[in-house]
């Protein structure tokens, strides 16, 4: 018998103890998860033997339904893995809320004959799943007061960004690189292949995408930021994408735009670009955090590099720096230029 010791990475005191046989399988300890912390198994999810949230993926096991080609699935038994007590593995439900649990396998014991899986111990009280949920329906007011809540922090960081830029408002517009990016994201729209077809999914434009140009690039733009729709994207990378707040994405179209075209656009550069801006208060980061901001911006790049906001060696392009300011407050619903607040 394993006795795992289950703990949420993002908040103090809420620990488990959970209990699984060997010949059990990494479902059965995902099922134990569920029952210790009072979640409803409606999510993707995976495990990371190397003990690192979106860790390496040679050492990811994920919900077996449907998964990609390369990556294992959790209906392993856990006594093939070769744990030993003091092994670390991460586990992450829900790929859009992102509910992350630290695993600690603390001791192996003999099986009592007991029902497995089964929580044997418990510190800190179940936080609820779904926080604006009142069972199986959304409490209205507590949606509304939650929908106000988050529309005024778009504000807030679009103006954040507005006042930051604000010798950018205005800029004219340059022609001739607009026109040449939108002429390559509407090519690449009717091939759809990779990344255009998430760009084209995540802004609606599957349909009939705009004539005019600035629109196009705009919608397709914002909706890097601010999906519209379902991207398409496998779970994990758009659940990265997601994962970014209004701080990482104002923080690093700020110090893109504040170091002109030619500035590096690589994730990793965006990263730091987020932690070095002024106008930036945020808690310090760490490699997990880092890592997953990584990744999203990772496809993030692939994406403004389609559009044309920066080029094959992910630097910012002239279109890219008139573009992205533009994009990042249309995706947060207020015009760059004027500071208003766009029709929702």
């Amino acid at each position: 018998m394993l006795r795992f010791e289950a703990s949420l990475a993002d908040y103090e005191d809420v620990e488990r103890s959970i209990e699984v046989r060997e010949d059990q399988t990494l479902v059965d300890l995902h099922n134990g998860i569920q029952t210790a912390f009072g979640w409803r198994d409606d999510h993707l999810y995976s495990f990371w033997l190397d003990g690192r949230f979106w860790g390496d993926r040679a050492t990811e096991y994920t919900a077996p339904i449907e998964p990609d080609e390369d990556v294992a699935t959790a209906d392993v038994p856990i006594g093939e893995l070769g744990l030993k007590p003091g092994r670390k593995l991460a586990y992450v439900f829900d790929f859009g809320d992102s509910w992350r649990v630290a695993l600690r396998l603390a001791a192996t014991t003999p099986d009592d004959g007991g029902h497995y899986p089964r929580t044997v111990a418990t510190k800190g009280e179940a936080l609820p799943q779904y926080p604006d949920q009142d069972e199986d329906e959304y409490a209205g007011d507590e949606e509304k007061a939650w929908l106000e809540e988050w529309q005024a922090a778009d504000r807030h960081a679009a103006d954040v960004v507005v006042a930051a830029l604000s010798q950018e408002r205005g800029a004219e517009m340059p022609v001739g690189a607009v026109a040449a990016a939108a002429g390559q994201l509407r090519a690449g729209l009717r091939a759809h292949a990779y990344p255009f077809f998430w760009m084209g999914k995540a802004a609606g434009l599957d349909a009939e995408p705009p004539s005019d140009d600035v629109e196009l690039l705009l919608r397709a733009l914002a909706a890097t930021i601010s999906p519209q729709e379902e991207t398409g994207l496998a779970p994990e990378d758009e659940a990265s994408i997601l994962a970014l707040e209004h701080g990482d994405w104002a923080g690093a179209v700020i110090e893109l735009s504040r170091g002109g075209p030619g500035t590096s656009g690589d994730p990793s550069a965006l990263v730091e670009a987020v932690a070095q801006c002024p106008e930036i208060q945020s808690p310090a980061s760490d490699a997990d955090d880092d890592m997953v901001a990584e990744s999203a911006f990772e496809h993030v790049g692939f994406a403004w590099e389609a559009a044309g906001a920066l080029d094959d060696r992910r630097r910012l392009t002239h279109a890219g720096a008139w573009l992205l300011p533009r994009a990042l407050t249309r995706a947060w619903r207020v015009d760059f230029d004027s500071g208003e607040q766009r029709p929702g």
